[in-house]
């Protein structure tokens, strides 16, 4: 069903670069950059496995994710 929300935990990470993008990946583990217009950037990563199971759910490469960062109470809602 397009429009679907679907709620992701991410964690928060403090090293950037390539050299820990692969060991990240090693660990199954996915990197990216959450960001919006006028907003801070957040450097995350989200489990392989999870982040599959999103994007193969109903909302499939469709879905709205309520990106939920580790330690915080606010959710962002993303797209990929």
């Amino acid at each position: 069903m397009a429009g679907e929300r679907v709620k992701l935990q991410v964690k928060e990470r403090e090293r950037r670069g390539s050299r820990d993008a692969r060991r990240l990946r090693r660990e199954g583990m996915i990197p990216g950059v959450l960001y919006g217009n006028g907003k801070e950037s957040f450097a995350i990563s989200v489990p392989e496995r999870e982040l599959r199971r999103v994007l193969t759910g109903a909302g499939g490469l469709h879905a709205i994710l309520d990106v939920v960062l580790e330690g915080h109470k606010t959710t962002h809602a993303s797209i990929l």
